[in-house]
């Protein structure tokens, strides 16, 4: 079971899960929101072993009657299916639609591009999963985000957040020709290696802390956009970035420049569990319109413009980015065995 639907089951007694879930266990069929009937072929297993299958704001059961009598509750509670962490987390930024796309920085960095109708991205590395709102989704992770920055300012330094990041708005665009791979733990989108590792390139006597400390956010932007890259033919208007990561102004403006998309920053940056405390509200009020619905609760308290000339600069700069990791892989790998 996955783990939100153990808690499920500990408060129905049903054994379930929801389509966002199910999208990553390699044997559901996310084009037609059900087990992969191929797969359950392969894999010998009979298909009442697997969980019913709700879509993520569908009202799965009740609290049980012992859980009611323990903590004294009269009232019937229903319980709604809920969601993978990053399609709730859609939900809470009230991106839905195919004009918005999420960008989540946390320990691991996520882009969610929201699909009205199935597809699949062209280039194959990027994940397609159903989401919360009974569409679907491409999805890029890169497995270090705000981690990098945590580990440069914490770990390598004093823990002055600050003072670290004034410094780096002190430096410039392309952090006077530094590049910083954020590859600290790996990479899953779009490389998939595990051996690749994170790196300065470009160091010189001259370069400032507060140089390499832009470095590291302009590194997590562009292995961003590469996850965005993947994607093919899309028109979003607006990205709606969450997470730790989007506390930082510079940040978020290297990320809108980088893009050349304008972004907005949410009243309430809590997305995932925001986002599953919605969907409970649209389960038990029978929400049909939840894309209406979701812009009248979704609040926006600051939005930034991207500067053409600083995307085009940023634009040099990434076509340089997206070589170092080719140029560096087998190196990467006989590190890994030395």
């Amino acid at each position: 079971m996955l783990p939100k639907d153990y808690i499920g089951y500990i408060l129905t007694g049903k054994f379930y899960t929801d389509v966002s879930d199910a999208s990553g266990t390699l044997f559901f069929d996310v084009k037609n929101r059900k087990w992969s009937d191929e797969m359950i072929k392969i894999l010998d297993i009979k298909k009442e072993y697997l969980p019913e299958i709700f879509e993520s704001y569908e009202i799965t059961g009740e609290l049980k009657q012992e859980i009611m009598d323990e903590f004294n509750i009269t009232a019937k509670i229903p319980v709604v299916a809920g969601g993978g962490d990053n399609a709730c987390g859609a939900i809470g930024a009230g991106v839905v639609d195919e004009d918005k796309i999420l960008i989540s920085l946390g320990t691991s960095g996520v882009v969610f591009i929201p699909q009205k109708k199935w597809s699949l991205p062209e280039k194959s590395s990027m994940h397609a999963f159903c989401d919360s709102s009974g569409k679907y989704h491409f999805m890029g992770v890169i497995l270090s985000a705000a981690s990098c920055l945590k580990w440069w300012i914490e770990d390598i330094h004093d823990g002055n957040y600050e003072k670290m990041l004034g410094e780096a708005e002190q430096s410039v665009i392309g952090s006077n020709n530094l590049f910083f791979l954020p590859y600290l733990t790996g990479e899953r989108t779009p490389h998939s290696d595990p051996y690749a590792r994170g790196s300065f390139i470009g160091l010189t006597a001259a370069h400032t802390r507060g140089d390499m400390t832009r470095a590291v956010m302009e590194g997590i932007a562009f292995a961003l956009y590469d996850s965005y890259n993947l994607a093919d033919s899309l028109t979003p208007d607006t990205i709606r970035i969450i997470g730790g990561g989007a506390k930082s102004e510079l940040s978020r403006k290297i990320l809108t420049d980088i893009f050349n998309i304008k972004s907005e920053v949410l009243a309430i940056q809590e997305g995932p569990s925001y986002g599953a405390a919605l969907l409970a509200l649209f389960g038990t009020e029978n929400e049909k319109d939840m894309d209406k619905k979701l812009g009248e609760i979704v609040k926006i308290t600051d939005i930034i413009e991207p500067d053409s000339n600083n995307h085009k600069e940023y634009k040099r700069r990434y076509d340089v980015y997206t070589r170092l990791y080719n140029a560096l892989k087998n190196e990467f790998f006989e590190i890994s065995r030395l």
